[in-house]
């Protein structure tokens, strides 16, 4: 009797059995969604959220080590506190790094806000990033190989042949090994941007297809009002952007051209706080449709415009002075009057939006 009943208990307690099983197999599942997420996309967010901002971290997860391992070769190999070139690429591989930070908060963002036209920005910046990198590979590239044939010039004197490579824009590494690993490194940062940059590319038909159905429900089946708010994302978008190019645009000249008792750089500390403001305002501006504020910031995009000109102007009339800064100083602020120009144009397109009714949706 006490055998049957224990079969009996056992048959019983064999579908919850399998329905513990089922549930600790759903439990991976269900735990990471949960714990990756942790409800910071909206519950209606489908499994390409997911995956982009998944894929965002793993870049940055494998990025951020292999910059870091770079940077550490290169301060091992020269020094960090000299006026040269060296001191310059170690602020631009740290600004790397946190272009890689600001990349996950813009993409997080796009996704919680299921903002289309924020997805596009992101892919701006990361094919922006992925060039960057590209440029960076080939500078230090060439500062390598300068070094290595600046010492093989001097070879016959080791006294000589080492201070002839202490040159700002040279880099000598004596380790072979370490030198192979630093080249394989510049290769392998941006051919893997590059594979998760075509990666986002082929996702976003997805992402479009998930927040058009949102933009629908909040602004409805009027064309003309969908275009007016998608110029609305638009804007917020570019204002993201012009925080990072403004902000590291400023940052690279306080550390690497500006010296503590030039004027210019307790202005430039004042600037950005206040640039940062301006753009905080001019959302406001946009959003209650307020011309004053509105006309003033593009009073202010102009200028920014003017700044970087006339600093691209100054790089190239002193030389002397941007010796080693010439290359990365030009490309951002390149970059810069790009983002700010088109902040300009989509700016005044908002403009003339005003009283058409976008006001009630923004």
């Amino acid at each position: 009797m006490m055998i049957w009943s224990m079969h009996k208990c056992a048959r019983e307690d064999a579908p919850r059995r399998l329905s513990l099983f089922y549930d600790l197999g759903k439990f991976p599942k269900i735990f990471i969604e949960n714990l990756f997420a942790m409800r910071i996309l909206p519950p209606s967010a489908a499994t390409s959220s997911y995956s982009t901002l998944a894929a965002v971290f793993a870049e940055a997860a494998i990025i951020i080590p292999l910059e870091s391992w770079i940077t550490s070769i290169y301060f091992s190999n020269t020094d960090p506190f000299s006026p040269g070139e060296d001191k310059s690429i170690i602020v631009y591989l740290i600004i790397f790094c946190l272009a890689h930070l600001f990349q996950i908060i813009l993409c997080w963002d796009a996704l919680y806000h299921q903002n289309t036209i924020q997805i596009l920005g992101f892919l701006f910046f990361t094919t922006a990033a992925t060039a960057y990198a590209v440029f960076q590979g080939a500078s230090i590239t060439s500062n390598i190989a300068e070094g290595d044939a600046r010492h093989d010039l001097f070879m016959d004197n080791p006294l000589l042949a080492l201070n002839a490579t202490k040159a700002g824009n040279l880099l000598y590494i004596p380790d072979s090994a370490q030198k192979a690993q630093m080249k394989a490194m510049l290769l392998a940062v941006p051919a893997i941007m590059a594979v998760f940059a075509i990666g986002y590319f082929a996702i976003f038909y997805n992402l479009y297809q998930e927040f058009g159905w949102k933009i629908y429900k909040k602004i409805g089946a009027d064309p003309h009002m969908r275009y007016m708010y998608r110029l609305y994302q638009m804007f917020i978008m570019m204002i993201k952007l012009d925080v990072f190019f403004m902000f590291g645009f400023g940052i690279q000249f306080l550390v690497l051209i500006i010296q503590l008792h030039d004027p210019e750089f307790a202005i430039t500390i004042a600037a950005i706080p206040v640039l940062m403001g301006i753009l905080a305002m001019a959302i406001h501006g946009i959003r209650t449709e307020n011309k004053v504020i509105t006309i003033s910031f593009m009073c202010g995009l102009m200028l920014a415009n003017s700044y970087f000109a006339f600093k691209i102007f100054r790089i190239f009339t002193q030389p002397e002075k941007y010796q080693y800064t010439k290359k990365y100083l030009t490309f951002f602020a390149l970059l810069s009057i790009i983002v700010v120009s088109v902040s300009l144009g989509i700016t005044g397109l908002c403009y003339s939006n005003f009283g058409k009714g976008l006001k009630e949706h923004s």
